[in-house]
Formats: C-alpha cells, structure tokens, sequence
C-alpha cells in the first residue's frame, strides 16, 4: 500500500496524472503474472523499496549511437519484494519501463539488472515488449553511498534494434 502511494505520487508529480493509472495498471499486472507463474526468487527483502534517482537523462531508441536526446532527468528506481526490479525513464509524454525479475547479488560499486520487458507508456496506451533482451548496470562512488550512474542497453530480439538508457551525474538520490 505504502509503495504504491510513493509510486502514485511520483508518477503525478514527474510524468503527469494521465499516464499514472496506466503504469500502476502495469505494476499489478507484473505482479499477478509472477504470482500465477510461481518463479522462484534469490530476494530476501520483506518489503518493496523504491529510489527517485535525478541527473542528466539521455536516451537513444533508433540504434544510431550517435543520436541521443534527453529525456526528463529524474528516473524512477524500484525493488520489489518478490526480487523483481523496474526502472522508469520519462520524455516529455512517453514512459518507458524497464522490467527485471531475477537478479544477482549487487557488489559494492556495482549492480546490474538483468532486463527482459520494455513497456512504452504514450498517451494513455500501453505497449508492452516480451521480446528485450538487456542489461542495466548501476555505478556507485568507491564507498558504495552515492549512485554515480545508470547505463542501459537493451535488445528488442524481435525488431532487431538496440536502445539506450543513461542516467550519468547523479547529483539527487531520494
């Protein structure tokens, strides 16, 4: 209940009321479908945790590398107590949610999120992709205390295409 109450008001706050039923429609969804399939998971945690990450946000979704845009600088980073993860990456009125389930243990200056959903979130439609295939990996400074960046690539297997997510000079962590 808690976390969907932070992650109403992220949303409404961030990306615009308009598309935040549609993505808390996603999160039940998500968690439905690994309820009815039974995965099992390596998480411990007793509860859902969720991060507010701000920073330069660049994008890329044609698989030219050399043609980013940005994209809203605050990213949305949750953990969910079933070991599933999600990050949501905005634009000015597109979502774009990275879907994970089963994760290794993080190291103390690293972790990676083993991405296989893309949903895009534009105008109140919902288009989902079980067809990715990818990698988020999370920096942190030498102390394991402060988030550095987020570096995303993901390969959607069916369109042949790659997309990139960056976060880079994280300077807000909430």
């Amino acid at each position: 209940m808690k976390f969907t109450l932070f992650l109403t008001i992220v949303l409404s706050v961030f990306f615009g009321a308009s598309l935040t039923t549609n993505v808390l429609a996603q999160t039940k969804e998500l968690k439905l479908k690994k309820t009815q399939t039974k995965r099992n998971t390596s998480a411990k945690s007793s509860g859902n945790r969720s991060v507010l990450l701000t920073g330069d946000c660049r994008m890329n979704l044609d698989g030219i590398y050399d043609s980013f845009f940005p994209c809203k600088s605050k990213v949305s980073f949750s953990q969910l107590a079933d070991g599933g993860s999600f990050l949501m990456f905005g634009s000015s009125d597109v979502i774009f949610t990275l879907f994970s389930e089963n994760n290794p243990p993080p190291k103390k200056t690293s972790y990676s999120l083993s991405i296989n959903t893309l949903r895009v979130n534009s105008g109140g439609n919902d288009i989902p992709n079980y067809n990715i295939k990818g990698e988020c990996d999370f920096r942190k400074d030498e102390y394991a205390t402060k988030f550095l960046s987020v570096r995303c690539e993901i390969n959607d297997l069916a369109n042949l295409k790659i997309y990139y997510f960056y976060l880079k000079n994280i300077t807000e962590t909430k």
